[in-house]
């Protein structure tokens, strides 16, 4: 398969506020790990390094074509489970699908502008507090990352192992 298409992902949608927006969504912009970083250049370097701190705040839109008022009213009130589920395919064949699981707060809920016979869109923006994205492929699912405050997998390894013991959360 290394020489053909794979893991095309071909449709979308996410469940917000208990419902699944399908036919209503017209786009979203998932959460995606962002190290962040410091500049560091102390005595006897001749070059500054690069140095991973942890990882941006991470953020969720999404765009609907619906007014509804349950989408309306997540705004001010609190964090919120939402999935974000995609379907892929590749050239082969196989088919695979995604859910991105998220606990996020809703920060922006944007009416958009409106004009007489045209179709009206809502946009809401999220921050994102935790987040799992699965993949599944022939009925396994993977876990490509998961990201909370004080934990970080990426394809299941903990990123910062010694962090958790360090700090006295385990």
């Amino acid at each position: 398969m290394a020489n053909s298409p794979a893991f095309v992902l071909k449709n979308v949608t996410v469940n917000m506020a208990g419902v699944n927006q399908i036919g209503q969504m017209a786009q979203l912009t998932l959460p995606a790990p962002e190290a962040s970083t410091e500049e560091f250049r102390n005595a006897g370097m001749v070059k500054p390094r690069v140095v991973r701190m942890g990882y941006e705040t991470q953020s969720f839109s999404v765009e609907l074509s619906s007014f509804d008022p349950a989408i309306l009213e997540l705004m001010g009130n609190g964090p919120h489970d939402l999935i974000a589920r995609g379907y892929a395919e590749s050239e082969d064949g196989t088919q695979h699908s995604y859910r991105c699981l998220m606990v996020a707060e809703a920060t922006s809920v944007s009416p958009g502008d409106h004009a007489p016979a045209s179709k009206a869109s809502l946009t809401t923006e999220f921050t994102v507090h935790e987040q799992t994205l699965i993949c599944e492929t022939d009925g396994q699912d993977r876990e490509v990352w998961h990201i909370t405050d004080t934990e970080v997998r990426i394809g299941g390894k903990v990123q910062n192992p010694g962090m958790a013991r360090a700090l006295g959360l385990v």
